[in-house]
């Protein structure tokens, strides 16, 4: 993130949390310096991402708060977490709206089910066949999720529509086979 970059940031808090006394943005150059030193590191879309997220908090993210989030590791969820999510965008959005449907999910659950979209909306989920099908999907989820190598290659092949943000999911697959090898 360059000084002007950092700026906007701030800048952004400001207005998101007007009027908060601790949104304010910096107001010497010496005061934006320590704030580009705080998040020089962190890219201005995955910063403001984490503001986007934290919208509702009654407080504003300090620039650390905003660098931990920004930088922290994020697993997917686990199955039971997914499964609803998914169930509901394809109740909401049907087969037809893939694009909609991978909007309205989390960026590596979207990744997930970028590539069987119309199966996960279309097949059936009750009964026997239902149970096979779903099983199957939890098993394909798990490897997803609890091997860096699968993560990785889910999240780079993914077609995801813009708003989903997928360079910053990509980071997150990188960041996971770093992880998982241990360097």
């Amino acid at each position: 993130m360059t000084v002007r970059e950092a700026g906007q940031l701030m800048a952004a808090r400001a207005a998101t949390w007007f009027g908060h006394p601790a949104a304010a943005a910096p107001d010497s150059r010496e005061g934006l310096a320590a704030v580009h030193q705080v998040l020089a590191a962190v890219p201005l879309d995955r910063a403001l991402e984490v503001l986007a997220e934290r919208q509702g908090d009654p407080h504003p993210p300090t620039p650390g708060q905003i660098a931990a989030a920004a930088t922290a590791p994020v697993r997917p969820p686990s199955w039971e977490e997914a499964w609803p999510l998914i169930q509901r965008a394809c109740s909401r959005h049907g087969a037809a709206d893939r694009e909609g449907g991978l909007r309205s999910l989390p960026g590596p659950v979207a990744a997930w089910a970028s590539h069987r979209w119309r199966a996960l909306c279309t097949a059936p989920v009750e009964g026997t066949d239902g149970a096979f099908t779903v099983g199957r999907w939890r098993q394909e989820w798990r490897e997803f999720r609890d091997d860096p190598a699968e993560t990785r290659r889910v999240l780079t092949a993914a077609d995801l529509p813009p708003a989903v943000g997928l360079d910053a999911i990509r980071r997150h697959a990188e960041e996971q086979l770093t992880a998982g090898s241990g360097s």
